[in-house]
């Protein structure tokens, strides 16, 4: 009989996990945060309107996630994570034929929602074949993986947009949002017998336990977000100090929202932990969307410091005493 788990944590499906998370989250920001200025340029969008874009992919998220658990009780975990990485890829190959407004609404829609799909489909996955023995340091190295991957996106896209332009960065982000699929695909999960979930329900979606850890947490992402578009040509550095926190703190995070949560919550805490960072990277952008006509780079430079600095005294005077009064792990 073919073992699933054992006491080594980087087992050779836990380690294709990994690296799968990484790829997925590296082909998703390796066009985000250029989509802002190259929507306004190339497609001739107000930034009312790529603002809306923006805000549509978050929507994308918050609407699939209450079907989380259902999804992952009634089919198998790995085949939503694999339909949510496919939602994805077909996202961003249709941007390359996409010209109305509500054509792009309708896209970055389905990025969202597709992310909102494999985000927490795949932090499941990664519990499910890890031993229990090793499960938080399985969640913070998968965590890590996929944070690192959106570092590598970011600068990847930034340093290679010159010259490669919009429709070859679109290749190479679904190139590897296909190899994350094709790493993922060799996963052996073992069969779990449904349980019966609700259509509807918070369970692998939103902790409320972890609310203030999440606005904080939005709010530092963000910081991110809003200078994120910045990076083009190398004008500014300061947006990869918040970018850089978020992919060296995701152990950490991790461990924060884990830490608030119940038993057989860890899912639900994970996928919670990292929606925030997403939605308040998307927020950023929507704010950078919305003002880059009006205001010179200083203004998002000064928006993304002081967000920043609220987010560590939120965390420092809030957050942090929240979180040593109601931790449960």
């Amino acid at each position: 009989m073919r073992k699933n788990n054992t006491d080594k944590l980087f087992t050779s499906g836990f380690s294709r996990m990994c690296l799968s998370n990484f790829l997925f989250y590296a082909s998703v920001y390796l066009l985000l945060p250029l989509l802002p200025m190259w929507l306004m340029d190339e497609k001739g969008f107000s930034g009312s309107q790529v603002a809306m874009q923006m805000v549509a992919a978050g929507a994308g998220m918050l609407l699939v996630g209450p079907f989380h658990a259902y999804l992952g009780d009634t089919y198998k975990r790995k085949y939503v994570l694999m339909a949510g990485v496919v939602a994805v890829a077909l996202a961003l190959l249709a941007m390359l034929y996409a010209e109305g407004f509500a054509q792009w609404v309708g896209l970055v829609a389905q990025l969202g929602g597709g992310l909102g799909v494999a985000s927490p489909a795949g932090f499941a996955v990664a519990i499910d074949i890890t031993a229990s023995s090793r499960r938080s340091s399985g969640n913070e190295a998968y965590a890590w993986a996929g944070r690192a991957g959106m570092l590598v996106g970011v600068l990847a896209g930034v340093a290679l947009f010159p010259w490669a332009g919009w429709n070859r960065l679109i290749y190479l982000a679904v190139g590897l949002d296909v190899l994350a699929l094709l790493v993922s695909a060799r996963v052996y999960v073992a069969f779990r017998a449904p349980i019966g979930l609700p259509l509807l329900s918070f369970d692998r979606f939103f902790l409320p336990r972890a609310w203030l850890p999440f606005l904080n947490l939005c709010l530092l992402a963000f910081a991110a977000g809003v200078q994120l578009p910045l990076l083009q040509g190398w004008g500014s550095l300061w947006p990869l100090l918040p970018l850089l926190l978020l992919t060296l703190g995701a152990t950490y995070f991790t461990q924060l929202f884990v830490g608030l949560s119940q038993h057989c919550q860890r899912s639900t805490a994970n996928t919670t932990c990292h929606m925030a960072i997403d939605l308040g990277a998307l927020a950023g952008l929507s704010i950078y969307a919305l003002y880059v006509g009006d205001k010179d780079s200083f203004f998002f430079i000064e928006a993304g410091l002081l967000a920043a600095g609220a987010a560590l005294l939120g965390y420092l005077l809030a957050t942090l005493p929240y979180y040593n009064k109601k931790r449960v792990r």
